[in-house]
């Protein structure tokens, strides 16, 4: 285990360059055009957002080859997605995992003041919790009870449309939602 405070989207970029597949919770989604062609060239990729695409850009979530895509909306009966998770397969069969406060975005990767650990899959002591983590992923990916999952077949931004909604303290507000 390795705590990271500074580099943190130094290091992503490296290490999504051994990658051959990559599973990302993330509330926030809005990389910077370098990391987007990082994960484009990736063979498989499992994405789960939020549904408040005030800073998720949905035009980015398109450009990308997703097997997976399941957005959470910020009123779903488990809480708002909160997570900020990048777990990554490297061509070794090897996994590298970040877990930590950063968001996949430019300015949380690369500028602002944040905190994430990294377990690597062949550290004894960190695969536990790795597995653990990826359990996790699995689990929220398959869309149990709730929120949509849309396959790489569906997805486009016509598939995006812009809805009114009322959060907890009932003031309206605009959000993007993933559906027909």
């Amino acid at each position: 285990m390795k705590f990271l405070d500074h580099n943190i989207g130094d290091l992503v970029m490296k290490e999504l360059g051994k990658a051959c597949e990559a599973s990302v919770a993330v509330a926030f989604f809005n990389p910077d055009d370098r990391m987007m062609d990082a994960l484009a060239k990736l063979p498989k990729l499992k994405l789960i957002v939020s549904e408040e695409f005030t800073v998720n850009n949905p035009y980015k979530l398109e450009k990308l080859k997703l097997d997976m895509l399941r957005s959470i909306a910020p009123d779903d009966v488990h809480g708002k997605l909160h997570a900020k998770i990048l777990i990554l397969k490297r061509r070794d069969g090897s996994y590298w995992t970040l877990i930590g406060s950063a968001n996949l975005t430019h300015q949380r990767m690369f500028s602002n003041q944040e905190a994430c650990m990294v377990l690597e899959s062949s550290n004894l002591s960190d695969d536990a919790c790795a597995l653990e983590i990826r359990r996790w992923f699995d689990a929220c990916s398959k869309g149990l009870d709730g929120p949509i999952l849309i396959r790489r077949s569906r997805f486009t931004t016509r598939n995006l449309n812009i809805v009114a909604f009322q959060d907890p303290q009932m003031r309206p507000q605009m959000r993007w939602v993933i559906g027909p």
